[in-house]
């Protein structure tokens, strides 16, 4: 008898599925694969896109934060509380007389990078409103007679001279001290041409505190409204100017202006212009 033959079993052949059931399978699979994909797709989409706007919300957050803008410094001017002076320059009237105007870190410049006309220079890089250099002069003459030699340290700085020290303070102190020390870029008097830093022709207590001790700082302090000038920054002021004391800082605002100001016993520009 014919013996039949045995078909030969391989492990590693798939069984045999019936026709209908791999057709089937195989659309199955072919509506998965569609459905996974366009999850994927759409998941990535989502999370490129919050990608991009956390990266414009955090450039947007960096570029308000900076000291160095525009619309930092017309913010910090804005948001004040933290400066809050004993006077409230918001309530004090703008003076008629341009040499009695008032800036301040919440009384910014207008425009920000407002630039002075008739810059006269008294030294290499230093320089002040006609009126204002002239007068200097005559400080300094009247100072070499009593026997001090004095010098200009600072005169004008525009805008952008102004943002960059404001900066190297903020780098070296941090914010907070920096703005106790310097002017953040359209809030400086040095950017009105009316303010001028003097101080000793040897350097000695050069933009220091100790300069007010010096006999020439004592000199300065008691006659330079004699020409003009008033020290903008006394001490024990800080709370009404928003800076620590400067006996350096000189600003100008005329001579029968700084004699009424002498007269008055105001101790600050902010008293003197709400006083009666």
């Amino acid at each position: 008898m014919a013996s039949k033959r045995r078909a030969r079993y391989r492990k590693d052949a798939p069984p045999s599925l019936p026709l209908k059931l791999t057709q089937r399978g195989l659309v199955v699979i072919a509506v998965l694969v569609l459905v996974v994909g366009g999850a994927l797709t759409a998941a990535i989409t989502m999370a490129r896109n919050n990608a991009v706007n956390t990266a414009v919300s955090q450039a947007a957050s960096s570029s308000a934060a900076s000291p160095t803008t525009k619309a930092a410094t017309e913010t910090a001017a804005a948001s004040s509380s933290s400066q809050k002076a004993d006077l409230d320059p918001a309530t004090m009237p703008e003076s008629e007389d341009p040499l009695l105007m008032l800036v301040r870190k919440d009384r910014p410049l207008k425009p920000l990078d407002f630039t002075p006309k008739n810059l006269v220079s008294l030294a290499p890089g230093k320089t002040l409103i006609a009126e204002a250099a002239t007068q200097f002069e005559e400080l300094l003459a009247g100072g070499a007679a009593a026997g001090h030699s004095l010098r200009i340290e600072s005169g004008y700085r525009s805008y952008t001279a102004q943002e960059n020290l404001f900066n190297r303070y903020v780098q070296k102190y941090g914010t907070a001290y920096a703005e106790k020390i310097s002017a953040r870029p359209g809030t400086s008097e040095h950017q009105t041409g009316l303010a001028a830093d003097i101080g000793l022709s040897n350097g000695e207590c050069s933009l220091h505190r100790c300069f007010g001790d010096t006999t020439a700082g004592q000199w300065v302090a008691q006659n330079a409204t004699d020409y003009g000038f008033i020290i903008r920054y006394p001490d024990n002021q800080a709370a009404a100017t928003g800076y620590n004391y400067e006996p350096w800082h000189l600003r100008y605002i005329g001579v029968n202006q700084a004699k009424a100001f002498a007269k008055s016993g105001a101790k600050t520009l902010e008293e003197f212009l709400t006083k009666p």
